[in-house]
């Protein structure tokens, strides 16, 4: 599969979009990138920082008493004991596993205790075990759409081993349950609290997942064009009739050896759709560093919102801003 390739380059036909934005996928490792292109944003007012963006008890010791010493006996209050799962001697392991399942069945569920999910992940275990898939795979109505999904393709996992009726073959039953295992992870990384964005780089040239040309070091001018680039992951994905669609939303703020933040910036959306459960996910977008940076270090902040999942996450950059003369070849 051909891949579009992004290069920065100091002859950049003139457009008005400041900062555009490269994104591509890759299901199974194999991604296709597409960076567009802008050109040097318009001459900035000083009271503008930024160029505009277009998509693309304790106890005390008691007195000493003057009485005589005197020992007292404590008894111990009865402890109530947990009940325990029915076993019987007479009982054939079938009729041990019905005992067990109606143990937990009888038991409260409440998923917002320490022992509710527990107690749970046992009796739809105990389900598979008694050849009753479908009610292992019952939806629950205390978990998201993203956990039913986690925990129905997660059964269906440990179902591909013990079905009476499966496949004989020992490696297709692999092969099925790594295919559930693949999309249980997806689901349980899309139920997450919290977004992964990592690999964070400036670049001078992205093909595709994972495969870029960073910077020889990050010695930056003012003004200057970068490709920044990111890898995303524990994002959620829109189940849809024709498959599954991502929303992002990116911003940075650029914070100078002080701690101050001297430029921020709103960046291009991001929403793609694709036929499969993508697992491989980055973010290309192509800017113009602001032109007032004074030299010396700097920092920059990456935050990318998942619009779908309700949650973001943050990776930082450290970089030096230098004069054009100091700037070393690419």
């Amino acid at each position: 599969m051909a891949h579009t390739v992004a290069t920065v380059s100091d002859q950049v036909a003139a457009t008005n979009n400041p900062v555009q934005q490269a994104t591509a996928t890759a299901p199974d490792q194999q991604s296709q990138a597409a960076v567009a292109f802008a050109t040097p944003p318009p001459a900035e007012s000083p009271a503008d920082s930024t160029a505009p963006v277009e998509q693309v008890a304790a106890a005390t010791p008691a007195a000493a008493s003057a009485e005589p010493e005197t020992k007292t006996i404590q008894l111990e209050a009865e402890v109530p004991e947990v009940p325990e799962a029915p076993v019987a001697a007479s009982m054939n392991p079938k009729e041990h596993l019905e005992a067990l399942i109606k143990h937990y069945e009888e038991q409260e569920i409440s998923l917002d205790t320490p022992g509710g999910l527990t107690q749970l992940a046992k009796l739809r275990m105990l389900y598979l075990l008694a050849d009753k898939p479908d009610q292992a795979m019952e939806k629950v109505d205390q978990l998201n759409a993203a956990e039913q999904d986690y925990l129905r393709y997660q059964m269906m996992t440990m179902w591909s081993m013990v079905d009476p009726d499966g496949s004989p073959s020992r490696t297709r039953r692999w092969e099925k349950a790594l295919e559930n295992l693949r999309l249980a992870s997806g689901h349980l990384a899309a139920a997450t609290e919290s977004l992964d964005v990592s690999s964070i780089a400036f670049c001078t040239e992205v093909e595709s997942y994972g495969r870029i040309t960073p910077f020889k070091d990050y010695k930056l001018q003012p003004g200057q064009q970068v490709i920044l680039y990111c890898e995303i992951d524990n994002f959620a994905s829109e189940r849809l009739s024709d498959g599954y669609e991502t929303h992002f939303q990116g911003s940075y703020d650029l914070f100078n050896a002080d701690g101050v933040r001297v430029a921020e910036q709103v960046l291009p959306a991001d929403k793609q759709s694709c036929n499969n459960y993508r697992r491989d996910y980055f973010i290309a977008y192509r800017l113009y560093l602001p032109k007032q940076l004074a030299p010396g270090p700097h920092r920059i902040q990456l935050t990318i919102e998942d619009l779908k999942g309700k949650k973001f996450g943050q990776s930082t950059l450290d970089f030096e801003i230098v004069a054009k003369a100091e700037a070393p070849a690419k």
